[in-house]
């Protein structure tokens, strides 16, 4: 377990996020490995089939994702302070409310998704495999809830490695289950969706396990009967608004798939490869968004409020070198990562297409690493309603772009709805942390601690 409020804030954030960012690099590439073992065995339409459904995976399973690891964020500030019984409460909070989400959430996703792959113009090609794969993948949720909820827990108390180990487990078992069920079984789409299920089956139960033997705040059977109605409802006000503020982003990224999938199976396709470059290009900033949410949970509960200032430059800092990185990804290396994604060449199309999206999107990347700094900041600090805002103004910002400009310069004007929601958003929850600090300061808090 690592203390983030003792020593050096730069040294700290970098060694925690590492484990992180390792961890979600692997669960992009076996997502990735996912998507090249369909493209080259079932074909291009079935890629983009399961491509397609990004954006409704996004709208369910990170609503269920936030929500879980909101519930942590209490957590992580219980810690802080050195209550390891409310620690252990807190826990006990986590695990009831996450086994109720998962239950609530399937039932009520599952049997609306075919109307909402239509509703987003799926190409009618690409709709039976699309909401065959979504039906399975939203099917197995209790497993993604289940190992989000172990992982942000131990994140919380400070371990972000036994999360990466056994998602590492997870991903090699993901690609070997693909390879099984897709180029040896011929199971279609199907084989992929469950593939996935599977190896996140394994990864929590086995995370679960570790953490239950080398944790001992873990074990809270010794707290039954002291997580009281107000402690749900307390961990629900933090987790909940975390939720939404991912599902309202989905929406607009929804809005934003239906705007490409209008343009045809071309623009379709493209956008699909380009979003798995683009979001491995991201990884380094949302592994340091994760850390920072963990970082400022446990220095309010410590009351280190100069501490959390030095930590979010320390950030800053680590998010421009992201931002470099992520570039050279996208528009250094892009095009050799989507050819992986067929089995002959790409057409000169969906080249075009998926490039010029990468192009455009990097130019705007500095406002995203803010995102995923400052919100998750945010709500490490128990925030409830302006990382949500930014949400919304991302949503605004999409669906404002995506219902004008494909009108007037086509392609290229869905290419910028996700520059307009980024850019807007992170102007929104930078401000609102530096008008926090500016309290802060003028209150005397950051006098309290020292910063290291």
């Amino acid at each position: 377990m690592r203390d983030l409020t003792r020593g050096n804030p730069f040294k700290q954030l970098l060694l925690f996020s590492l484990p992180i960012l390792l961890g979600n690099l692997f669960q992009q590439l076996y997502g990735m490995v996912d998507t090249v073992i369909v493209g080259r065995y079932l074909g291009e339409n079935a890629m983009a089939a399961v491509g397609s459904t990004g954006s409704v995976q996004f709208f369910i399973l990170g609503f269920v994702q936030g929500t879980s690891s909101g519930f942590a964020v209490r957590t992580a500030q219980a810690f802080g302070t050195g209550d390891h019984r409310q620690v252990r409460r807190s826990i006990r909070a986590c695990m009831i409310l996450s086994i109720a989400l998962s239950v609530v959430m399937t039932a009520l996703s599952v049997p609306f998704l075919h109307p909402l792959l239509r509703f987003m113009k799926t190409p009618d090609e690409l709709l039976p495999d699309a909401v065959l794969y979504i039906q399975i993948v939203c099917g197995g949720m209790f497993s993604t809830i289940f190992y989000n909820m172990i992982s942000s827990i131990l994140r919380a108390l400070g371990d972000s490695r036994t999360p990466l180990i056994f998602l590492i487990v997870s991903a090699l078992l993901n690609v070997v289950l693909d390879v099984v069920m897709i180029a040896i079984l011929r199971m279609g789409v199907e084989g992929a969706a469950l593939a996935t299920v599977i190896a996140q089956v394994v990864s929590a139960a086995l995370c679960l396990l570790y953490g239950l033997k080398h944790c001992p705040l873990l074990h809270t059977g010794s707290e039954k009967g002291q997580v009281s109605a107000e402690m749900l409802k307390d961990h629900l006000s933090v987790g909940v608004p975390m939720g939404l503020q991912f599902s309202v982003t989905a929406i607009g990224s929804m809005m934003l798939q239906s705007s490409f999938n209008s343009f045809g199976t071309e623009s379709a396709t493209a956008y699909a490869v380009a979003c798995k470059v683009e979001s491995l290009a991201q990884q380094p900033s949302i592994a340091l968004g994760a850390t920072m949410a963990t970082y400022a949970g446990q220095n309010l509960g410590a009351r280190n409020f100069r501490r959390i200032r030095i930590g979010s430059r320390c950030a800053m800092a680590l998010g421009v070198l992201y931002a470099l990185i992520a570039a050279f990804i996208n528009v250094g290396i892009g095009e050799r990562l989507m050819g992986l994604f067929f089995a002959g060449e790409m057409t000169q199309q969906v080249r075009d297409y998926a490039m010029e999206y990468l192009w455009i999107t990097t130019m705007f990347f500095l406002f995203l690493v803010a995102i995923h700094i400052f919100r998750s900041m945010l709500q490490g600090l128990g925030e409830k309603i302006a990382p949500m805002m930014g949400g919304v103004v991302e949503l605004i910002a999409r669906v404002g772009v995506c219902a004008v400009l494909p009108g007037i310069i086509g392609y290229t004007g869905a290419c910028l709805a996700p520059c307009a929601a980024w850019l807007g958003a992170g102007l929104l929850t930078t401000i609102r942390y530096l008008y926090l600090e500016n309290r802060w300061q003028k209150q005397g808090l950051m006098k309290e601690c020292e910063a290291a």
